[in-house]
């Protein structure tokens, strides 16, 4: 989840208070990765209901698709199969 405060800056906001009651009202927007992720904030703080708003992945999944079907000229990703993740080594990933 991620705030718009009043002064125009966005941030991550986790834990570390006592609850989101405690720093909330200091941002004007929340922002959630999807719909659920939304209707969850708002079954437990329905009082943000109207500074809560879903922003989706930016990634344009068509291009990277088409992308992923061009053949591949450096001899670094030709061969063996190879894996890649991209995204931040977290517990609750199992990353």
């Amino acid at each position: 989840m991620r705030g718009k405060k009043r002064s125009g800056s966005t941030e991550k906001i986790s834990g570390g208070c006592s609850g989101p009651r405690d720093f909330i009202p200091e941002y004007d927007k929340i922002y959630c990765v999807s719909e659920p992720v939304r209707k969850q904030v708002i079954a437990r703080f329905p009082e943000l209901a109207d500074r809560t708003e879903v922003l989706l992945n930016f990634i344009d999944i068509k291009q990277v698709q088409r992308r992923s079907e061009e053949p591949l000229s450096d001899p670094q990703y030709t061969g063996e199969l190879k894996f890649l993740t991209v995204g931040r080594a977290s517990e609750e990933k199992r990353i």
